[in-house]
């Protein structure tokens, strides 16, 4: 009996050995294989942003607002570049796309391309939270009207015309950090044919950008997106009219 005992030993130390060396299934590894789902709050508010007139309170060519402007007409040459700014946040925000996806910002924008026959613009739209690229887009308008030339811009038979840009920004949101703006740059380049000016922007050829309380439609230059609708969130707690 001591034999076979003797015997088993050298077996059972063989077969202890071997477990040591298999992998040891836990719960928290299973977990961690487990790819985990998007985060996306369920009390999401779609918000309309508005391209005003400028404010003395914030630097910029023009502002960001909630409230649908009801003043004046507003446009202003993209050859140079535009820029429209938020207030400066109370608290953080963390901002979202208002299609389905939950990834895409949607910018209407009413544009005027006027130049000769043949004449191209491309148009960079960048997305940016304080000096921060959020996100940027480009179009390209190769439909110019006739701006009937001299001098002011727009004088000619152009009418506006509504444009969408879609920017992609993560599924999980952006976050906005207290005392950023929220900025809208535009900057138009023109490759001007027919007699255009100096630089591609001179009187022959010209994209301008209408804001605020748009002359001859009902529509406006805007963002939308969505936040959160709680009472604490930074869209309800800043003053109406304000971003």
């Amino acid at each position: 009996m001591r034999k076979m005992g003797m015997r088993l030993l050298p077996m059972f130390i063989i077969l202890l050995m071997l477990s040591s060396t298999m992998p040891i299934s836990s719960p928290d590894a299973a977990l961690s294989e487990v790819d985990q789902p998007s985060f996306v709050p369920a009390n999401l508010k779609s918000y309309d942003l508005y391209l005003d007139s400028p404010n003395e309170t914030i630097s910029g060519d023009g502002s960001i607002v909630t409230k649908e402007p009801s003043g004046a007409h507003e446009e202003e040459s993209a050859v140079g570049g535009l820029e429209f700014r938020s207030r400066e946040l109370i608290s953080d925000l963390t901002i979202y796309g208002s299609g389905s996806g939950g990834d895409k910002i949607e910018l209407n924008i009413y544009l005027k391309f006027e130049g000769g026959d043949g004449s191209t613009a491309d148009l960079t739209f960048t997305l940016q939270a304080g000096n921060a690229d959020i996100a940027s887009e480009t179009k390209t308008l190769n439909d110019p009207c006739d701006g009937g030339g001299g001098f002011p811009p727009g004088g000619g038979d152009c009418s506006w015309t509504s444009n969408e840009i879609f920017f992609t920004i993560d599924e999980d949101g952006y976050q906005l950090s207290k005392g950023s703006q929220l900025r809208l740059t535009i900057d138009a380049s023109i490759d001007c044919q027919g007699g255009g000016g100096i630089g591609g922007g001179g009187a022959s050829c010209d994209v301008i950008v209408a804001y605020g309380d748009i002359e001859s439609t009902d529509g406006t230059s805007r963002l939308e997106l969505k936040a959160n609708a709680l009472a604490e969130s930074t869209v309800k707690a800043h003053a109406p009219g304000s971003m």
